[in-house]
């Protein structure tokens, strides 16, 4: 995989990609949202970035107990 900017994402093999949405306030209409070439490239590069975020940690020799994230939601 190279980090080369296409328009089609690579691992899906299509040509556009959607979300389909709703609105969260009355009266709740639906849509199709295409996703811009400039999303999907930004996309692709934060995919790889966080890739090599963990290799570099896997790599690495910090404690499992002392290096971690906590996230409440």
């Amino acid at each position: 995989m190279t980090s080369k900017h296409t328009s089609t994402p690579r691992c899906f093999d299509i040509k556009d990609f959607y979300w389909v949405v709703q609105e969260k306030a009355y009266p709740f209409f639906p849509a199709d949202v295409k996703c811009s070439d400039e999303t999907l490239f930004k996309g692709e590069m934060k995919f790889h970035e966080a890739i090599e975020n963990i290799k570099s940690w896997l790599d690495g020799d910090k404690k499992t107990v002392t290096h971690y994230a906590e996230f409440i939601v």
